[in-house]
This record gives structure tokens, sequence and C-alpha cells, in this order.
């Protein structure tokens, strides 16, 4: 996952224990491996006339806060507004982040040329844009997550490449469309 928006939401860059038994790996880490194995895949979408098209293939939000947080986020395909709402997302419990999914296709209908969210948690100034153009975003497949870390502040993550694009999404690769 690389981190669109931290401290400066204009910062768009990227974001080992030895006990003799191997430990359980983390949800953090597992997502982490399966960026790193996915990302060396690119490929390319596109739309009617050759142009490049992006498809947001899975949006999830979490929370490591002890606290259930409203994250609000706003979303702009090709420069217009096409999804703003606001979602509970519930606590952690200990180890466990809280942890919500929502459906892309309920917030981008299908593949687009750009796609830029903002995001906040509760009443807090919205941060963002980060910006998303399907020419730079392998195989044109962008996997979501707005994160609220413990002292409440939103981070929004994402990879491209999702292996399940289409399958359950109905998004799937723009050609296809």
């Amino acid at each position: 996952m690389k981190r669109a928006f931290e401290s400066d939401p204009s910062d768009f860059g990227p974001g080992g224990r030895s006990s003799g038994v191997p430990p359980t790996p983390t949800r953090r880490e597992l997502l982490g491996a399966s960026v790193a194995l996915t990302g060396g895949l690119a490929g390319c979408g596109a739309l009617d006339g050759g142009r490049e098209a992006l498809s947001l293939c899975a949006l999830e939000l979490t929370n490591e806060d002890s606290r259930a947080h409203t994250v609000h986020l706003r979303f702009e395909a090709d420069g217009e507004r096409v999804h703003e709402a606001g979602y509970e997302v519930p606590a952690a419990d200990g180890d466990t982040v809280g942890d919500l999914e929502v459906d892309p296709r309920d917030v981008v209908s299908g593949p687009v040329e750009s796609l830029d969210v903002w995001g906040r948690v509760g009443d807090d100034e919205w941060r963002g844009p980060a910006e998303y153009d399907a020419t730079r975003v392998p195989d044109g497949r962008l996997d979501m997550r707005a994160h609220v870390e413990e002292d409440a502040t939103l981070d929004v993550l994402h990879s491209a490449w999702s292996p399940d694009c289409g399958a359950e999404t109905g998004a799937g690769d723009a050609s296809a469309q």
C-alpha cells in the first residue's frame, strides 16, 4: 500500500522479528506482502477510443483507535463529484482493527480516466485530494483503504492492481465494459 496523504496532503510518495518460531503475520504484514507480490504485474485497460482507464476495485475503511469514528470520503471522477458519504468505522479491539468494507460500485460505477479522493475524520478539515490517473496505475485497477491511526488521524492508502477486480465488483477490465 502506498500512502496517498499524510500530514502533508501534497506528498503522494510511497509509504522482522526473529525468535526461532515464525510469528503469525499481522493483517498489515499480509497486505504488504500481497502488494509486494502483485506490484510487478502491469498491463493496461482502455476506455472506448483507446484512452487509459482506472477502476476502483475495493474500498476498505479501517480504524486502529480504541474509539469508533465517522470517516467522510469524497470522490471526483474525471473532474465531476460522483460520491460523498460518511461511514461509521468500528473501534479497534485489542490487536484487531475496526474494519468496514464498502462496495466500490456504490462509489464509482465504472472505469474513469482520473479519480480524486478527499477524506476527513469526524468534523476535522478535509484532507486531499489524493490524485489517481489511469496512466500511472498499473493495469488500471485500484484498491483503496481509508485508515484511522491510533491518534485519530486519517491516512488514505492504495495499492495498484487488484486480482479480484471485476470478479466481484463488476468493474473489471475497462476494455470489457
